[in-house]
């Protein structure tokens, strides 16, 4: 089982069918889970504000966010998710962020069979990298951007769509992301330059995708260097500069989140737990979970049931 995996655990709004690949998760932070870690993926995402604020990160730019904002992944784009007092287990009243996080595939958009001037027309701003003359989608659709309120109206119009699930559902949701690409193109917000050149990008992708798909494997600092194609020491200093981490103090934090996301969405004892997630040696995964989470494994489980 890999990170992709754990993070489908929660699905109790999951609007998808066999061939129809549109999935919609709830989720608040803190409360289901501390933080989405530094990943990235293949599909499309849209998260959708729901309640309170937090930060969310894009390409390494952080931007805050709130009620009513949204926030588009496109395929590829390193993303994480935090919010003030995530990564610890507080009383009630604490900082929160509830969003609803759309996740999709490109192929409900475009695809074979698409006619080629649609094609074109969404890969030249859906998918830049494709199209040399393409010009950049916002990641970050906030503030007192005019076309906010509509999206955020066409996500709530979808949902209901998805809930009530009339003959033919399935037509509305794809006319609607068509229709939500088309409101956001009418005034394309200016588009910020990405904090790391694409190189640098491309490298710490790499990172992060090895690490997601070797949960369970002892993972090194050689083996990084030689993954990006640095030194040891300049590796080092790299993703420490992208990160502000040490390499082995984020893929703690990286294993520890998917640790006790588990802990909160499976029944699994906590030795399979830490095992599952790269920690041999139980004490200290107990010692190491407490350090970040300001309790012990069990705890952190009782708490938040």
């Amino acid at each position: 089982m890999d990170a992709l995996q754990y993070y489908s655990y929660k699905e109790e709004k999951k609007h998808t069918r066999e061939g129809f690949p549109y999935n919609v998760y709830p989720c608040t932070i803190p409360l289901d889970f501390p933080d989405v870690p530094l990943h990235w993926h293949d599909e499309l995402e849209i998260i959708a504000v729901k309640k309170g604020s937090g930060q969310v990160s894009v390409d390494l730019l952080t931007r805050p966010v709130q009620a009513g904002d949204i926030v588009l992944i496109l395929p590829g784009r390193l993303h994480a998710i935090t919010c003030e007092g995530s990564g610890a287990a507080g009383p009630e009243g604490m900082h929160f962020m509830e969003y609803e996080n759309i996740i999709f595939k490109r192929h409900l958009l475009v695809n074979a069979d698409t006619p080629e001037e649609i094609s074109q027309a969404l890969s030249s701003f859906l998918f830049p990298d494709e199209a040399a003359a393409g010009r950049r989608i916002p990641a970050f659709v906030t503030g007192d951007l005019p076309v906010r309120e509509k999206l955020f109206s066409l996500v709530e119009e979808t949902d209901a769509v998805c809930d009530r699930r009339p003959a033919g559902w399935q037509l509305m949701v794809q006319a609607n992301l068509l229709r939500f690409f088309y409101l956001l193109l009418q005034d394309l917000p200016e588009v910020p330059q990405t904090a790391l050149a694409e190189g640098s990008l491309l490298r710490l992708r790499k990172v992060t995708e090895y690490a997601g798909s070797h949960l369970t494997s002892k993972i090194t600092i050689a083996q990084m260097a030689q993954l990006t194609g640095f030194s040891e020491s300049y590796f080092i200093r790299f993703f420490r500069k992208c990160t502000g981490l040490h390499f082995t103090e984020w893929l703690n934090r990286y294993r520890l989140s998917i640790a006790a996301r588990l802990l909160l969405m499976s029944d699994a004892p906590v030795t399979e737990v830490a095992a599952e997630t790269g920690f041999g040696n139980l004490s200290y995964f107990n010692r190491t979970f407490r350090a970040r989470y300001g309790m012990t494994p069990r705890e952190y489980r009782r708490r938040n049931a």
